[in-house]
């Protein structure tokens, strides 16, 4: 139940953070899709309130549009060390493939 909030609110997090760029972003727009899949698969959604399903993806879409807004605006990496916020972000996209079918197969 909580990946269903996770996700959402983590996005909404780091989508109205100060200092941000847009590899920063995207990784936190696919950990909150992720996270969305991997609360459906795993969860047990039969003891669950079938309301908070909706709302958990109501938070993700809102942060996904949030994050489209400013995209424009954002540099592509805003780092003292690019390579390491790039390896940061890479490594955070395979965790979350990883999990993602991890938890599908």
């Amino acid at each position: 139940m909580a990946f269903t909030f996770l996700g959402g609110l983590s996005l909404l997090g780091t989508a109205r953070r100060r200092e941000l760029d847009r590899v920063t972003l995207l990784a936190a727009t696919v950990w909150g899709v992720a996270y969305l899949g991997l609360a459906h698969r795993v969860g047990d959604w039969s003891v669950v309130p079938a309301w908070l399903w909706p709302v958990g993806a109501g938070l993700s879409a809102v942060g996904i549009a949030l994050a489209a807004s400013r995209w424009r605006a954002l540099p592509t990496v805003d780092a003292r060390v690019p390579w390491r916020r790039l390896l940061s972000v890479a490594s955070s996209l395979v965790a979350a493939v990883l999990a993602v079918v991890a938890v599908t197969t």
